[in-house]
């Protein structure tokens, strides 16, 4: 994907980690579910962008790269994560990681899921929201996340629909 002559061919569709270079994040081990995240500077040779001139705010680089977007329909799925390994999943709970897996990686499977079964009525799901999820893999993989928070913890903003 670097060519010589014209740099990163998938610049616009790169991906979070190259939009944020050279600014690394980690996240700290989560106690309650949350994700604890801090940020520093990545400093390399390679990277020439640390001889510029202009100097950045955090937050006006991440808007200028495109990042705070991502972030923030990532930050959803990392707090879903962080809760799941407070929990400590493990073999026992084999239907829960499923519906996880199903849910952000699976996606076909999940609009099936969605779509073929009473899972929407069984919710306060609009006809607006139902259709965008049904033709856009992005809503759908952000219904997921507020499925899983309902799901997995009994919590979040979906809502059950107690006459279903």
């Amino acid at each position: 994907f670097l060519d010589g002559k014209i740099g990163c061919t998938v610049y616009k569709n790169r991906p979070l980690v190259c939009r944020t270079y050279p600014v690394g994040s980690a996240s700290m081990d989560p106690r309650q579910g949350e994700s604890k995240e801090s940020r520093f500077i990545i400093k390399e040779e390679m990277c020439q962008g640390h001889e510029e001139k202009k100097e950045w705010k955090l937050e006006d680089w991440m808007k200028d790269q495109g990042a705070t977007e991502i972030e923030d329909l990532n930050k959803p799925w990392l707090e879903t994560v962080a809760k799941l390994k407070a929990i400590n999943l493990d073999d026992t709970h084999q239907h829960q990681i499923s519906l996880f897996i199903m849910a952000c990686y699976d996606l076909d499977t999940f609009h099936d899921f969605v779509f073929k079964s009473s899972l929407l009525k069984k919710f306060k799901v609009d006809k607006e929201m139902a259709s965008s999820i049904k033709k856009d893999h992005e809503k759908l993989l952000q219904f997921g996340i507020l499925w899983l928070q309902f799901a997995l913890f009994g919590e979040g903003p979906l809502q059950s629909n107690n006459t279903a």
